[in-house]
């Protein structure tokens, strides 16, 4: 008792501590590779064997994420009925364009990858009436080269590794159907093939 009368204030910030230090919050700052993070942020389907966090929150909006990891064909087709029931929003035709291109690496499969070109175009140069993604939106960057790996993937290619001149015809993708033509001459370059 005496203490307390001596030391009042000393109390009080003692109690007030004791409160302070029950209520501090587990959140703290602490320093990363910058690497690292970078490798974490720009991870994709072209850098690892999972999708992005944009495909898994997208994923998830429809409540997608488990079927597409015991099941991602059936995933896919169902992800592509939801995104074509709201007008294929970016979000989802990015989502569809990695998925896509992610199952196509694992199957081997040339349509899967030939999706992949269709959904990534329509996210990279969408219709008049749609916006573009915003210039400094990563998924810009990872479309485009999901783009490009695709389209590399997606034709039958002679032996040399050239697509085959006069090669047409058409094709079934889970979204539809894609008529391919390519003219003879098409990948002649100073008179060679």
């Amino acid at each position: 008792m005496q203490f307390m009368r001596r030391f009042p204030s000393a109390l009080g910030a003692l109690a007030a501590a004791g409160l302070l230090a029950g209520c501090a919050t587990p959140i703290g700052i602490r320093t990363e590779d910058p690497r690292a993070v970078q490798r974490y942020l720009t991870r994709s389907a072209l850098t690892d064997d999972k999708p992005s966090d944009f495909s898994q929150i997208e994923l998830r909006r429809y409540d997608l994420l488990a079927v597409f990891e015991k099941e991602p064909d059936l995933a896919l087709e169902k992800l592509h009925a939801a995104a074509k029931a709201t007008d294929f929003p970016r979000n989802a035709l990015f989502a569809l364009a990695e998925l896509s291109f992610l199952r196509a690496a694992q199957t081997k499969s040339q349509l899967g990858y030939a999706s992949t070109v269709v959904y990534s175009y329509a996210l990279l140069f969408p219709e008049k009436e749609r916006a573009p993604l915003p210039d400094l939106d990563p998924r810009s960057r990872i479309a485009a080269d999901l783009y490009n790996r695709a389209l590399t993937s997606a034709f039958v290619r002679t032996r040399s590794g050239t697509i085959e001149p006069g090669r047409s015809g058409e094709f079934a993708l889970p979204l539809g159907r894609v008529t391919l033509t390519v003219p003879l001459g098409t990948f002649q370059m100073n008179g060679s093939e």
